[in-house]
């Protein structure tokens, strides 16, 4: 049997090990159409119930009849499909008291009862462990990584929804437009199968010179660039969907490089009216800074501290449209190396922003209180992201200062990254 990266022999196993692998022989094994366990859970430990019985009853279910009696909630919940029977005894009889579904309000209520000791026994052992997740913190990033990998799908699977319609939209567009450049050229498909446009417009005398035409050409090519980038960006909301699920893989990784590369392609995405005022700067100091950490994790954790810096400084712009501070107002990101601790193996760096700021509030519980956020209708997971990408690496963030307003507002704020090498002195 393999427990972890060792494979052990069946008399290395414990009691309750060896006692789950021979019940799990014996219900593989039989040739009864129908079995009948009584508190199979008997002499086990819990992680034999969740990892050798529920997934053999299962399997075992799909070809045969099981009922079982258990009095182990986990058992009961690791079953697939199972409808559960409550029963209550009356002397030499018992009667039933609820049946059906796990999900059904009176198997619920006999389920608290029965296998959790009742409500109030449960909701302690609920406040427990919310207690207690809150004492362990980083020890349980693999979890936090589950759920926030199950929030961030969902957020990813929200906005490739909203990509869809417009794609959806210029495609009607687009072959309203190829009918009419038909018509205007008189050309039929088949006349100039796998032609290309401009080859087309060349050989059609109707094409010369026509204006209409030339107007098609180019709405048909702007729809074109508009797939080409809602494309990109669902490709991006996939691959970081695929990043959350991946087990971290260290690195050696060129810091400025990947400051560099993140940057550009989320300034890409804005406007030339915004470009003009805004400049994100990235310390010199910061090539030749090599850090050991997970690529994917690295850049999903830099570009929502830009998107985050980003939302600052545009909601200082924003409000300062029309003004006198907006006519000077210009957006301020930089990027600035602090130290190199060569004793604690990392490299601190300062990102700075001349953003809205956070009130003294806000900043003590931006990556600690889960769910933060300050935009109406968000849901805060861009900053769990950052916290817990840089902690399962080996890094972490806090905030240094930061003065909430729209005259001076800003805030710097320190990243640590897990050092691999420096090539410059």
């Amino acid at each position: 049997m393999l427990q972890g990266a060792t494979q052990r022999t069946f008399n290395q196993l414990s009691f309750g090990q060896r006692a789950a692998v021979i019940l799990m022989m014996v219900i593989q094994n039989t040739d009864a159409e129908c079995l009948l366990l009584d508190q199979p859970e008997d002499h086990l430990d819990v992680s034999s119930i969740v990892g050798i019985v529920g997934p053999t009853i299962n399997a075992v279910c799909e070809r045969k009849a099981v009922c079982i009696a258990t009095h182990n909630n986990n058992l009961v919940l690791g079953l697939r499909g199972a409808i559960i029977t409550s029963l209550q005894s009356q002397g030499e009889y018992g009667t039933v008291v609820a049946r059906g579904p796990l999900v059904s309000s009176g198997v619920m209520t006999e389920m608290l009862r029965i296998l959790e000791g009742g409500e109030e026994s449960f909701f302690r052992k609920i406040e427990f462990y919310g207690e207690l997740s809150r004492y362990v913190g980083r020890s349980l990033d693999g979890a936090q990584l589950l759920e926030i990998g199950r929030e961030l799908r969902q957020r990813t699977v929200d906005e490739l929804r909203n990509l869809l319609q417009p794609i959806v939209t210029d495609s009607a567009l687009l072959k309203t437009a190829r009918h009419e450049l038909r018509n205007i050229l008189g050309v039929s498909r088949r006349d100039h199968e796998g032609d290309s446009l401009q080859a087309i417009l060349s050989r059609s005398p109707a094409g010369a010179g026509m204006a209409p035409a030339d107007t098609l050409v180019e709405h048909v090519e702007k729809i074109l660039r508009n797939w080409d980038s809602h494309i990109e960006m669902m490709l991006a909301g996939i691959d970081q969907m695929r990043a959350v699920d991946a087990t971290p893989k260290a690195m050696q990784i060129d810091l400025w490089g990947a400051l560099q590369e993140v940057v550009h392609a989320e300034v890409r995405a804005f406007g030339d009216s915004r470009r003009k005022r805004l400049s994100i700067e990235i310390d010199d100091d910061l090539r030749g800074v090599y850090i050991h950490f997970d690529a994917a994790h690295l850049r999903l954790a830099l570009e929502n501290l830009i998107r985050n810096a980003l939302a600052a400084t545009g909601e200082v712009s924003f409000q300062a449209i029309g003004t006198q501070q907006g006519e000077r107002y210009r957006e301020l990101i930089a990027f600035r190396l602090e130290q190199l601790d060569w004793r604690n193996k990392y490299a601190s760096v300062y990102l700075i922003d001349n953003g809205i700021g956070l009130s003294p509030a806000d900043a003590c519980k931006i990556y600690k209180e889960k769910g933060f956020t300050r935009r109406p209708g968000g849901q805060g997971i861009g900053c769990q992201i950052i916290t817990r990408f840089l902690a399962v690496n080996g890094g972490s963030i806090n905030v240094v200062q930061t003065r909430f307003g729209m005259e001076d507002g800003g805030t710097t704020q320190e990243i640590r990254l897990p050092l691999a090498k420096v090539l410059h002195s």
